[in-house]
């Protein structure tokens, strides 16, 4: 997953003020999470926890988020923020609706996903033209079980 811009922080504003803060397999995004946010609780749920972000108060919980629970409260945080938390499960429905019942009712989940199956990124891709993003902002009723 590494070959994708790093970019989801681009949607947070300046007067954002989470207090709680979930972070799904991106764990590049917790430096700038910390110094936006420092005063946050921020957690991290990943297969691994890498020694580079022990200096940063993040809580790591090990786990598969596509196959495990997660163990949270319902409703506890303000921000979820993983690229491609949809693009690698076999059942996204799922897990957005999962990941909603975690977010506070003001809460906000930030992602990212590529869409390949379209017969014009293929096309793209078979030209050499790489990349591209699209945003759309989802209300969490949406995903609502």
């Amino acid at each position: 997953m590494n070959d994708i811009p790093r970019v989801l922080l681009d949607f947070l504003q300046p007067d954002d003020q989470f207090s709680t803060i979930l972070v799904v397999e991106s764990v590049e995004y917790i430096p700038e999470l910390r110094r936006q946010f420092p005063y946050a609780s921020i957690f991290a749920v990943a297969e691994d926890a890498p020694d580079r972000f022990s200096d940063f108060g993040v809580e790591f919980r090990l786990l598969d988020y596509r196959a495990e629970r997660l163990p949270f409260d319902e409703e506890f945080f303000d921000a979820i923020i993983g690229d491609l938390t949809l693009e690698v499960v076999i059942n996204p429905q799922d897990i957005a609706a999962g990941f909603a019942a975690y977010l506070k009712q003001t809460g906000v989940w930030l992602t990212s996903f590529r869409n390949i199956r379209h017969w014009s990124v293929l096309e793209k891709l078979m030209r050499g033209v790489f990349g591209g993003i699209v945003s759309r902002l989802y209300t969490r009723t949406e995903f609502e079980r």
